[in-house]
């Protein structure tokens, strides 16, 4: 009988010894998959922001090349960007949305959002998205 009590000790000893390492991979399995569905969210959102751009028509009047230009387009495409991330359920005061004029010929959206993990062991980091696409221009 002395036997199968150790083997159970031994058992439970093991059990002890991996539970901890059980448990970090569930919790960090957690928080990777919860970044990922925002990262997916954020990524159809900035698609949308790229695709809204691209309808726009005479988007190259007032542009330059650079990042976030304080034209009316570019401000509809930030504004429009903003739209559907409430609609996603994102607070855009957590998010930053850039747009920019690419040789004059794309339009580029980018969404940048701090992730906080669910477990605060885990470091935060910024989930970063971006979406470019050719725009209708009127020039001849």
């Amino acid at each position: 009988g002395s036997q199968i009590e150790n083997e159970r000790g031994v058992a439970m000893l093991e059990f002890s010894m991996v539970a901890p390492l059980l448990v970090l991979m569930v919790m960090a399995t957690y928080d990777l998959g919860n970044a990922l569905n925002q990262y997916l969210a954020l990524s159809r959102v900035v698609y949308e922001g790229a695709r809204y751009a691209a309808t726009l028509p005479g988007l190259e009047v007032y542009s330059t090349s650079g990042t976030n230009p304080n034209t009316p387009n570019h401000n509809k495409i930030r504004d429009r960007v903003v739209d559907l991330l409430q609609r996603a359920g994102f607070e855009p005061s957590t998010t930053t949305v850039e747009t920019a004029n690419v040789s004059n010929t794309w339009v580029t959206v980018t969404v940048t959002k701090q992730y906080e993990p669910m477990f605060k062991f885990l470091a935060t980091t910024n989930i970063r998205v971006h979406a470019s696409g050719p725009f209708l221009s009127l020039a001849p």
